[in-house]
């Protein structure tokens, strides 16, 4: 074979399903998806001139339909060893449960197995304050489900903000929010698994919402397990 097959001179992008990230979790019905995943050079080249191809997999075959086709996104160089975070809106997806494809588009790529990537996300009316992801996080910086997902809805925006991680034992293991005034009907934050200035041990923990507006005051309260 030719220098351009050798492995020493090898093209190879990837992507994985583990590295998407859909903000909210849980959609509601007529907001927008936030979406984040990564691309990494796996190969021994820097790679330029790839795109890629957002797709909502309406009929599960895992391939690009043209009715479902979201966006196609240009990506930028990547060295080998390196990768780059890349953000997508998909704005107002249909209620139901949507599968959400991505797909590289890398004409010298060699090796095609890692070129597409799937997660499901639904979207409903039926949502409450609070929603975790994912059920179980694991913060060793591996670029796999690192964080704790936070989302959560409030009744109107202008009110005071507490939000807080407690383990199972009932102390306070990290405040994301003490009476803070939240402008925002809705938000996302993340938790990293941090414990002060240590890191917090495997286990189960607690994640807290208060709110208070006028004379009101909304709680909430969902669990996570973190695995080291």
């Amino acid at each position: 074979p030719g220098s351009e097959n050798s492995t020493t001179t090898a093209y190879d992008l990837g992507i994985d399903a583990h590295t998407i990230v859909i903000a909210p979790a849980l959609v509601r019905f007529g907001e927008d998806a936030h979406i984040e995943f990564r691309v990494t050079n796996c190969g021994l080249r820097t790679a330029y001139d790839y795109s890629v191809q957002v797709f909502d997999d309406m009929d599960r075959d895992s391939m690009i339909d043209p009715d479902e086709l979201v966006a196609d996104i240009s990506g930028e160089a990547i060295v080998p060893s390196d990768s780059i975070i890349m953000f997508f809106v998909y704005e107002k997806p249909g209620l139901g449960v949507h599968m959400l494809g991505l797909s590289l588009d890398f004409a010298n790529d060699r090796n095609p197995a890692n070129n597409s990537a799937f997660k499901e996300f639904s979207v409903t009316n039926d949502i409450g304050e609070l929603t975790l992801s994912p059920a179980v996080f694991s913060p060793n910086n591996d670029g796999y489900d690192d964080r704790l997902q936070i989302d959560f809805r409030l009744p109107e925006p202008g009110g005071l903000l507490t939000l807080y991680v407690f383990d199972m034992r009932g102390k306070i293991v990290h405040v994301l929010s003490k009476k803070e005034q939240w402008p925002h009907i809705a938000g996302t934050v993340y938790w990293n698994g941090e414990h002060s200035t240590s890191k917090a041990q495997t286990g189960m923990y607690i994640v807290y919402l208060e709110y208070s507006y006028h004379d009101k005051k909304i709680r909430a309260k969902e669990t996570a397990v973190l695995a080291r």
